[in-house]
This record gives structure tokens, C-alpha cells and sequence, in this order.
């Protein structure tokens, strides 16, 4: 897939994923963030990084972090949460899939190192 084709499907299901976020504030009165890097390009070798948060971004960081370990989701989880559930992505071993979904085996929270001032 070339660079511009690349670029232009992340631009376009980046605003799809936000609508979808704030119809799920709207709908379900919940606080979302999202946080997007996007994949290098020649204007930007390390990505554009762009968020959405309906309530305060910095807040909601600082209570995530607060309430580590929490739940949070992997590439993984893909055929899981999948409509079809057609086996698109490889099935973790059953070892790793006895572990609850809020540790996944491959990033444990103690692993992020997220800093916010």
C-alpha cells in the first residue's frame, strides 16, 4: 500500500473513530480519550500524534494512571471483539488466554512509563 493511500485511510477512520467516541459519550454519558500516533510519513518521520477527550485529556491521564493496572486492550484481542469472529488474527496459546484481559501477557502495566506534569 503506498505512502499517500496509507496516509489517507488513517485520516479518514482517525475522524470515524472519534465520531464513534463521542456518540459514545453522548449515548452512554461515559469520558473518552483517544490518542493516535500516526505511522511516519516524509513530512513527519516519528508521526503526527493527535487526541480526543470529551472531558479534561490531562485529568483523565492522571486517573488512569492512578487506577494501573486497568483494563486495556491489544491487537490481540482482535478476533474477540471481531462481528464475523472469522480467526484473522493468531489465537494467543491457551496459557495466555487464561490471563485476564486487564494484564495481557505481552505489556503489563508496570511496563508503561507514562509521565504527565
Amino acid at each position: 500500500v503506498g505512502d499517500r493511500t496509507r496516509q489517507n485511510t488513517f485520516h479518514k477512520r482517525k475522524l470515524g473513530l472519534i465520531k464513534k467516541a463521542i456518540e459514545l459519550t453522548v449515548l452512554c454519558d461515559c469520558e473518552c480519550a483517544i490518542i493516535l500516533r500516526s505511522g511516519p510519513t516524509v513530512m513527519c518521520q516519528d508521526g503526527r500524534l493527535s487526541a480526543y477527550c470529551n472531558k479534561d485529556l490531562e485529568k483523565m491521564l492522571k486517573d488512569c494512571l492512578a487506577e494501573m493496572p486497568m483494563e486495556y486492550y491489544t491487537n490481540d484481542e482482535y478476533t474477540r471483539l471481531s462481528k464475523d469472529g472469522e480467526s484473522v488474527v493468531e489465537q494467543p496459546s491457551s496459557q495466555e488466554s487464561q490471563q485476564p484481559h486487564s494484564q495481557p501477557s505481552s505489556r503489563r502495566p508496570s511496563e508503561h512509563k507514562i509521565e504527565v506534569d
